[in-house]
């Protein structure tokens, strides 16, 4: 999953928020928000400000909600579907196996051209497929049968 995304911060949260009761999901959302490095953009307690789209960011998880009130179920449903593509991608591993964003791989752009070395700048989930940035800066995308992993090359 993507970088930004925080898989095991983003389980926890999640567990505290089903163990919250309703009244009180939204104030812990804003808690983890505040003390966590998130975003958010919610009505200010003396009513100065009013934004018409509420939202909220955490661990990579955005939500938005045009009532304050539905922000923490929108989060939830937001981080349910995270998750959910996140197990989906662990259980489905091409054969050669995916490599990881930062990932050095060796690749072919057809049979007749020569095999080539780059860096893995992106990944589709669930289905192998890479975009590698060349050693000329160029961005390509890969399927499965083109490329092979080499090693970590980014720290």
């Amino acid at each position: 999953m993507s970088g930004r995304l925080d898989i095991k911060r983003i389980v926890v949260a999640v567990e505290q928020l089903e163990l919250t009761a309703p009244a009180r999901k939204l104030p812990v959302l804003k808690y983890l928000a505040m003390h966590n490095g998130g975003r958010w953009d919610l009505p200010s307690a003396n009513g100065d400000y009013e934004p018409l789209i509420k939202s909220i960011e955490l661990f990579g998880v955005y939500a938005m909600a045009e009532d304050v009130e539905e922000l923490p179920q929108n989060w939830l449903k937001a981080a349910y579907n995270i998750l959910m593509a996140n197990e989906a991608e662990e259980a489905t591993t091409p054969p050669t196996g995916t490599p990881k964003l930062g990932d050095e791989v060796r690749f072919q752009r057809s049979a007749t051209h020569h095999p080539e070395t780059g860096i893995v700048r992106g990944r589709q989930f669930g289905t192998g497929i890479i975009e590698v940035e060349d050693r000329n800066a160029e961005q390509v995308r890969l399927n499965p049968d083109q490329y092979e992993a080499i090693g970590h090359a980014i720290p």
